[in-house]
């Protein structure tokens, strides 16, 4: 037999594992320490081109997703982004007009 195991069951999923660190009853975004950059880079990425600084990235990722980023975190994000322009499916620098 198979059983599974998650770290953070929400409790809307149509599965439930048969362990977990801890249920979350109302959804949310998880974003874990090992996939920081990834995730904050998909948001990045969602806002497209109408950002026009680091500041605003800030500000929207505040606003729209509650989520507080240090400038290093965000630096690292932008960096990360950079690096990987080019790739399939990567929009051109977000910073870039």
């Amino acid at each position: 037999m198979i059983k599974s195991a998650v770290l953070d069951h929400k409790v809307i999923s149509r599965y439930e594992p048969d362990y977990f660190g801890r249920k979350v009853i109302k959804w949310r975004w998880i974003i874990y320490p090992w996939a920081v950059i990834e995730d904050l880079s998909g948001f990045v990425r969602a806002m497209h081109r109408d950002v026009a600084d680091e500041a605003r990235i800030k500000q929207r990722l505040a606003d729209e997703h509650g989520i507080r980023v240090s400038d290093a975190t965000l630096a690292d994000v932008l960096s990360s982004m950079r690096m990987t322009m080019g790739k399939v499916g990567v929009r051109p620098d977000p910073l870039s007009v």
